[in-house]
């Protein structure tokens, strides 16, 4: 089959995206490279969102509709419909830059290689500004690289596991989001489809703007408590998913563990309790720190935000968990500083 008659399909699940719909879609639909089905999902929409997506006549892209199920759900219809040698996951916010598909599609012909990997903007509408993403991986240079070196920097988080910037090649095995996880659901996605892959192409070049958006206060901060939630699942589910594509080590498991208290410290420290029913806080406090309140859950968290922890629990009423994380954090400097002295001492 010729390159140039390669079939790229991209996937847009879609819930009340009335505000920048019509932007993502044209943006596909004006790419210099031709041959694509556009696939976009409807989650139950409840603005205008169908109407805007039904004014854009074009005979490439096919609407499907659906209970609002959630973007994983939504992901996996279009997944299942797809006919593209290529595929490509695209955000209903955000909008591709002239003739990406174009150089994503060459890269892969040119390089020999079953995924592209490329740069991307943020991009914050208030200003109308966009501002190139720096992450190591984009060092200037294009390059190829191995499945196992992307897999690790996307589970350690050295670099982002979107799914709008990677193109890959279809593959006979039918790949899926697991719709249990509606954070980091990219990263076990990433797991599964490195599993058929060799080599990927690095393209500084970027392919798509990243819409910032701006959102409520009180809806931000429910937000955070269930991604803390659903932060517990991602780390068994990631878990398996290693172990279901023989990406298994003890390195990754650490990886993971680590990133995931990382995630979930980050988060604790964003919590403003004035948005926050206090009932709701210390149900999800008391599942953290009691069913993953060991040793293992504990010995990466950051000392320097210590402060931050405190006055988080002690607003609880959890001063006992808090006692039990500082008097840790002590101990694990007092044993790091005996380590240090017997290590001299051989």
């Amino acid at each position: 089959m010729k390159q140039e008659n390669r079939m790229v399909s991209v996937i847009v699940p879609v819930y009340n995206g009335e505000k920048y719909i019509k932007r993502c879609l044209n943006s596909i639909l004006e790419q210099s490279y031709k041959n694509i089905e556009l696939i976009v999902v409807n989650d139950g929409s409840t603005d205008k969102t169908l109407e805007i997506i039904s004014s854009i006549e074009d005979e490439r892209m096919q609407v499907i509709s659906q209970e609002n199920k959630g973007v994983s759900s939504a992901r996996n219809i279009g997944l299942k419909v797809s006919k593209g040698d290529y595929i490509l996951l695209f955000d209903a916010d955000d909008f591709m830059e002239k003739d990406i598909l174009e150089v994503l599609v060459n890269d892969i012909k040119a390089n020999d290689v079953q995924a592209v990997k490329s740069n991307l903007f943020l991009y914050y509408p208030e200003e109308d500004r966009k501002i190139l993403y720096k992450e190591k991986i984009f060092d200037g240079k294009n390059k190829i690289i191995d499945k196992y070196e992307l897999l690790d920097m996307v589970i350690s988080g050295e670099v982002m596991g979107f799914s709008p910037n990677i193109l890959f090649c279809r593959t006979e095995e039918n790949i899926q989001y697991n719709e249990e996880i509606f954070y980091m659901e990219d990263v076990i996605f990433y797991i599964k489809i490195l599993k058929n892959i060799n080599k990927i192409y690095i393209e500084n070049k970027p392919s798509f703007s990243y819409t910032q958006n701006q959102n409520s206060a009180t809806k931000s901060q429910s937000k955070i408590l269930k991604n803390i939630h659903s932060l517990k699942k991602y780390n068994k589910k990631a878990k398996e998913e290693l172990k279901n594509s023989n990406f298994y080590t003890k390195e990754r498991v650490q990886m993971i563990d680590t990133r995931n208290t990382i995630l979930i410290s980050d988060l604790l420290a964003q919590i403003d309790y004035k948005y926050i029913k206090r009932k709701e806080a210390i149900k999800i406090f008391k599942e953290i720190f009691e069913e993953e309140g060991n040793l293992k859950f504990l010995k990466n968290f950051n000392k320097n935000k210590l402060k931050i922890y405190k006055l988080i629990l002690i607003n609880l009423g959890l001063n006992k968990k808090y006692n039990l994380l500082y008097y840790y954090i002590k101990l694990r400097k007092r044993f790091s500083k005996i380590k240090k002295v017997l290590k001299r001492r051989k």
